[in-house]
């Protein structure tokens, strides 16, 4: 009988020790809904990849993504769920336009989704001169260079306006007093010999 009794008393301080660390661990948790945020779709990194990616929110226990073709009527299909903060995309084709949105749980409610967010894939990749999108990150224009520019914008719209992928590159010259530059863009690619671009040039100042 004594033995018996230590076995009951053992199980029983192994249980309120196991309801404890249980009960700590839900006290615990942040407090409050997941927040519904669009995620971030990276293109043009790497061949034919997206990245997409989202910050770590403590307030939910799962993400799920969802992936559609850019079309007018777009059908989303779940592509990860899981704790992840990131997913990358390697089923795309070249030149394919991809509409991402989140959704997050707690519990057995769901959360979103989310606003969708557009990504491109393509066999070309940022060029050499970047980053280079601001004018703190002008490259110098010194000799020929080659670079390439994209813009991308969807059939689906958001929030009244379609989503826009697109590239914009900056360059400065030094020119000495008494002298001045030409600078020649010449572009290639256009379809079926066009000159028609979307193409612009700026000059500050």
């Amino acid at each position: 009988m004594r033995i018996v009794g230590c076995i009951l008393v053992a199980f029983a301080a192994s249980l309120v020790s196991a309801c404890q660390a249980g009960l700590l661990q839900d006290m615990s948790r942040a407090l409050g809904d997941p927040a519904v945020i669009a995620p971030a779709a990276t293109s043009f990194v790497k061949e034919n990849i997206i990245d997409v990616s989202w910050p770590q929110d403590p307030n939910a226990d799962l993400c799920i993504l969802q992936r559609a073709l850019d079309n007018a009527t777009p059908s989303f299909s779940t592509v990860y769920s899981g704790t992840d903060t990131n997913y990358e995309d390697t089923n795309c084709t070249d030149q394919g336009r991809y509409l991402y949105r989140l959704t997050k749980t707690r519990g057995t409610k769901s959360f979103g989704p989310s606003d969708a967010v557009m990504g491109v894939s393509s066999a070309v990749s940022l060029d050499s001169l970047e980053p280079n999108d601001n004018e703190s990150q002008a490259t110098p224009l010194t000799s020929t260079l080659a670079a390439n520019l994209y813009y991308y914008s969807s059939v689906v719209q958001q929030n009244g306006a379609p989503m826009v992928t697109q590239d914009v590159d900056w360059y400065s010259v030094s020119v000495p007093s008494h002298r001045k530059a030409n600078i020649v863009v010449t572009q290639d690619g256009l379809q079926g010999g066009s000159t028609n671009t979307w193409m612009y040039f700026y000059l500050k100042g």
